[in-house]
């Protein structure tokens, strides 16, 4: 079915077939033209990558340049809501900006829950950034940042240490980050800590002076007024956002970044911060409502619409793709 033209004035629409016209549909473009630009950033790297012999043999090449080729979309024009509801992803996070950015709207998307859950007004928030000395080698300088780390987290669970800032502490999210900017590798730790009383980058400094034996001090304590709900999301986003940003690492960094990182777990979260559930709305959630479903395919010039449909429900889609359902 090919979309109908639009009206000057787009309403609620008078019949399924003008869910194409609906008034988000300006927010969804802009939303696909932000998946092309992460994917077509992607594919110019795997370019790069693949002209090293050794990241073809270690790296899942072939799958991160086909990443999102297609994009299903539905529109639940009724309700205003527009849901992605299929897509290739690759899944490898290290080197695809699409699947980093997945994964931290995941994370921050956990974050914002647990903090709802365990909210308390007498509760202190405050983002703490950990840094090691930087290294040439960079399986040996996150060795040095996991190790202090670890010293820190021990701190925490046996609070065995006075005057320690782990004492104090009732949960948290730690991500890491790597850098390189032409003086070594330098990977740091964000954290969005809870506490029972202000930690201040002083505390921090000291304890983790102390816990690396004076490989760094260059630490920072930054007071989140929680009550302040933009201010959170971007101490959330901080702490949720890509491990690092490929398009800034050559091919052979991004390769060494891509190996020290496997299989390596590059967020933790303990305490009251440590629930795992995710209330997202899902489109089982939607069974009954009528929808146009969209599918994309990636070019290079941006994705273009190869298909809409539109169905009166969830029932109406699987009987006219049965083969779509038994895989769901």
């Amino acid at each position: 079915m090919s979309p109908p033209p639009p009206k000057e004035n787009p309403v609620q629409p008078a019949s399924i077939e003008q869910g194409l016209q609906d008034k988000n549909l300006t927010s969804f473009k802009e939303r696909v033209k932000r998946n092309h630009t992460r994917v077509k950033a992607t594919r110019q790297v795997v370019e790069a990558m693949e002209q090293l012999p050794l990241a073809r043999w270690q790296m899942p090449l072939s799958r991160i340049r086909q990443c999102s080729d297609y994009l299903q979309f539905r529109n639940y024009y009724r309700i205003g809501k527009i849901k992605l509801s299929g897509a290739n992803f690759c899944k490898v996070h290290q080197v695809c900006s699409q699947c980093a950015q997945r994964r931290a709207t995941q994370y921050a998307t956990q974050i914002v829950e647990s903090i709802q859950a365990s909210y308390n007004p007498d509760h202190h928030y405050q983002l703490i950034t950990l840094t090691v000395r930087n290294g040439n080698d960079l399986d040996e300088t996150l060795a040095r940042l996991f190790r202090f780390f670890k010293i820190l987290l021990n701190r925490y669970m046996r609070k065995n240490k006075s005057d320690s800032i782990a004492n104090v502490m009732l949960g948290g999210v730690w991500t890491i980050e790597i850098t390189n900017n032409g003086k070594g590798w330098h990977p740091h730790i964000h954290g969005l800590i809870v506490s029972s009383s202000p930690i201040t980058t002083k505390q921090v400094r000291r304890e983790w002076e102390d816990i690396s034996g004076g490989d760094s001090y260059i630490c920072d304590s930054t007071r989140i007024d929680h009550t302040d709900k933009d201010k959170l999301w971007a101490s959330i986003a901080e702490v949720s956002k890509y491990t690092l940003k490929n398009l800034e690492l050559t091919p052979e960094q991004l390769l060494q970044v891509y190996l020290a990182l496997k299989n390596k777990q590059l967020i933790r979260r303990f305490g009251i911060l440590s629930s795992r559930k995710i209330n997202m709305i899902d489109i089982a959630d939607y069974a009954n409502e009528p929808f146009v479903a969209y599918l994309l395919k990636y070019f290079a010039s941006g994705y273009k619409l190869e298909n809409a449909e539109a169905y009166e429900n969830e029932a109406d889609y699987n009987s006219r793709n049965p083969k779509a359902a038994d895989e769901a």
